[in-house]
């Protein structure tokens, strides 16, 4: 049986080199190194986009996948090389199961009031010339009558969209406008070497210099994490949560560390 290569469709064969290349030049380009890089920024940026996300209201949001799976069939070109040494083509049916999304319900948490609970900010940030911040954000309720709104809602949606299809999977994820859970923090950009450019690693991945480029990125920076921290509440806030009792009763060992870098 000679060599063969299948496609999907006769007007569009694919060269087994070129898609090689674009399948690793897009894998390379969503590589934590080229997200940090698309994101570079002054320290100063950052330390106010850090300020600006702390006043930025959570979405505690539901998400929910309503799917089955079908059998079917699709007809596909396979090119072989024959005894004749000729290349040689014949279509030929291909059976796939394939995941049929049907519904995917969004439903965002209704809350009252809310507070931010992250840290101060240390002056960690500015030791390193060139630093990849990681961001998170956690959302927690603030009282026990949250927590109890917040299962109760999670179960009422879970119940209303499970029975739609076949199988549902569901998420719950905190969101925030303008966040970004990467960013690269550049303390002189007057001394930021020429390689510390979104656009470099572009061009040197294309060029297959992907691997000596992270070597050299690693070496060049260093990784810090910094947590958004966020209660909310579905009755008003008599009186403001940022109290030192209640930040050691509901993080007792997170807020010593505002920032930690490796």
């Amino acid at each position: 049986m000679g060599l063969w290569l299948a496609y999907p469709h006769r007007d569009l064969p694919v060269v087994p080199a070129a898609a090689s290349a674009a399948a690793y030049l897009i894998a390379a380009l969503w590589h934590p190194a080229g997200r940090y890089l698309r994101n570079l920024r002054p320290v100063e940026d950052i330390v106010a986009y850090i300020r600006w996300m702390r006043s930025t209201t959570p979405i505690i949001r539901f998400n929910g996948e309503c799917f089955h799976h079908e059998l079917r069939r699709h007809w596909v070109i396979e090119t072989c090389v024959g005894p004749d040494g000729k290349l040689h083509e014949r279509e030929v049916p291909r059976d796939e199961w394939e995941r049929i999304v049907t519904l995917r319900p969004i439903q965002d948490f209704a809350y009252a009031s809310w507070a931010d609970h992250s840290a101060h900010l240390t002056d960690a940030i500015y030791r390193h010339q060139a630093l990849c911040v990681d961001f998170r954000i956690i959302a927690k309720p603030a009282d026990a009558s949250t927590a109890a709104a917040l299962a109760a809602a999670r179960d009422s949606f879970i119940a209303r969209f499970a029975n739609h299809d076949v199988r549902f999977h569901f998420t719950e994820t905190v969101l925030a406008a303008g966040f970004k859970p990467r960013m690269l923090a550049v303390v002189d950009m007057s001394r930021k070497s020429p390689l510390l450019d979104f656009n470099t690693f572009v061009l040197l991945t294309a060029l297959g210099l992907l691997a000596p480029y992270l070597i050299w990125f690693e070496h060049r920076t260093r990784t810090g994490t910094f947590r958004f921290r966020k209660l909310f509440s579905t009755a008003r806030f008599a009186r403001p949560l940022r109290t030192s009792a209640h930040r050691a009763r509901v993080y007792p060992k997170v807020y010593p560390r505002a920032f930690s870098t490796r």
